[in-house]
């Protein structure tokens, strides 16, 4: 009777501490997570991690190299996921390549945008890949970076890119 009469007592402390157990399970419970493409593009960034890490220590280690196309694969699943980080690292080893990626430029400056490059750093990236693959240097390609720029409303950054375009 005892009990009964306890239980009546801490009734609301006891459908409170339920509801708060139902919603924590609804807001926090991860029921089996899919696996991605963002998964997949962040898995091949990884290798390039590594890859990094072994070159960075400055002895000459035999690394398997990535192909260009599952670097560019990587390099627009980090875009699509604004994860701009694992997209700047994808842009180093797209520079390492031998033959020239399939890489939107725009894609690139935004992503240098967002990480927070000074317009001279962009400039000097985007003129170091210009003179390494030349042949991505056609108008088509210069119209989509000076349009993705203006639609941000950096004219700033617009007039240099097409100033050092005109001295190149």
């Amino acid at each position: 009777n005892e009990v009964w009469t306890f239980l009546l007592a801490i009734r609301t402390e006891l459908f409170l501490f339920c509801a708060a157990v139902v919603a924590y399970f609804s807001l926090f419970a991860n029921v089996h997570p899919k696996k991605s493409k963002t998964a997949q593009g962040k898995q091949v960034v990884r290798q390039l991690d590594l890859q990094a890490d072994f070159d960075i220590s400055g002895r000459n280690r035999q690394v398997e190299l990535l192909s260009s196309e599952e670097i560019e694969r990587a390099f627009q699943s980090a875009y699509e996921s604004d994860d701009y980080r694992q997209v700047l690292r994808c842009w180093t080893a797209m520079k390492r390549l031998s033959s020239a990626p399939s890489v939107c430029l725009a894609h690139v400056v935004e992503s240098m945008q967002r990480f927070r490059k000074d317009s001279p750093f962009i400039l000097r990236e985007l003129q170091s890949f210009l003179k390494r693959f030349p042949n991505k240097c056609c108008v088509g390609t210069l119209n989509d970076l000076v349009e993705s720029l203006g639609r941000r409303l950096d004219s700033e950054l617009v007039t240099q890119i097409l100033d050092m375009m005109l001295t190149m």
